[in-house]
């Protein structure tokens, strides 16, 4: 059987993947893409990354808690679980875990955790959304989680990462669809004023994370052409931003009272919630 395959001897050949492909049918090429797409965005952000030693600990808890945010777990207000947000949560504390394990020279062992979560997806493991599922997310995050983020345990935090992930109901090739899409975003984001703080989040009443989702469903995760074809339906998605609303969205996203507002509105009224801004914005320039 395939699981019985021993995926350690395999990953200490120097033709491993096509060893590991030959016998399981598992391809690690695509693994072995957003391995590379991360070392280049690390040193796009810092180009000594590798000798720095950032502060990943902290940078994976920061967002643990922006992933635990979009569940509903305040008892005191009505609340909706934000699936979508939360895979976009969990891929982001994956840039970092994986910057660890590259840091670390841990790649080969990441390699056997993917190998095996693949197996068991086709041995008939891949868990489904439900609300049990979001209490279990949680608690996994702040037991096991933030044990092994404490102490520092690299491996087992990608495990348990692992488990997060298909507690959300994502298999692995989803993880490379919406990694290969995050890190479109981000370069695009860095080379349309993300670092200056003139790029804009809300595109005509959408979070750009929302609309990299849609515009990436048809585009296929293992065209070689991904993050060409993605990036120019980004620009073309983000020129149809009009000047004023721009100016808006910015007044929106920089005062501090507005911006927490408006994220309590639905995505369907936001359009009614910028010409509520435009309007007190006049008023209060008048």
């Amino acid at each position: 059987m395939k699981s019985e395959i021993n995926i350690s001897s395999l990953l200490s050949s120097e033709r491993q993947n096509d060893q590991i492909k030959n016998q399981t049918g598992i391809d690690l090429e695509p693994f072995d893409n957003i391995i590379k797409l991360q070392d280049e965005l690390n040193t796009l952000t810092n180009p000594t990354w590798k000798n720095d030693k950032q502060d990943w600990i902290t940078a994976i808890l920061v967002e643990l808690g922006e992933l635990i945010d979009s569940t509903p777990w305040k008892w005191w207000k009505n609340g909706e679980m934000d699936w979508a947000n939360l895979e976009i949560e969990l891929i982001d504390i994956f840039h970092f875990i994986l910057s660890i394990h590259i840091e670390e020279d841990l790649i080969s062992s990441s390699k056997m955790l993917i190998v095996t979560r693949e197996l068991d997806e086709q041995n008939g493991k891949l868990q489904k959304r439900t609300d049990d599922n979001i209490k279990t997310i949680i608690n996994h995050i702040r037991n096991q989680f933030l044990v092994a983020l404490s102490m520092k345990q690299y491996m087992n935090m990608f495990i348990l990462w692992l488990d997060l992930w298909h507690l959300s109901g994502k298999s692995i090739n989803d993880l490379y669809l919406i990694y290969q899409m995050k890190y479109t975003l981000n370069i695009f984001r860095q080379n349309n004023g993300y670092k200056d703080g003139s790029y804009i989040k809300i595109w005509n009443g959408e979070e750009d994370n929302v609309v990299a989702q849609r515009l990436c469903l048809n585009i296929d995760f293992k065209d070689k052409d991904f993050i060409k074809i993605l990036n120019k339906r980004l620009q073309t998605e983000y020129d149809t931003i009009e000047i004023e609303e721009k100016s808006l969205e910015n007044f929106v996203e920089k005062d501090l009272k507005w911006n927490l507002f408006f994220k309590e509105v639905p995505t369907s009224n936001r359009k009614v919630m910028i010409e509520f801004a435009e309007e007190y914005l006049k008023y209060n320039l008048s």
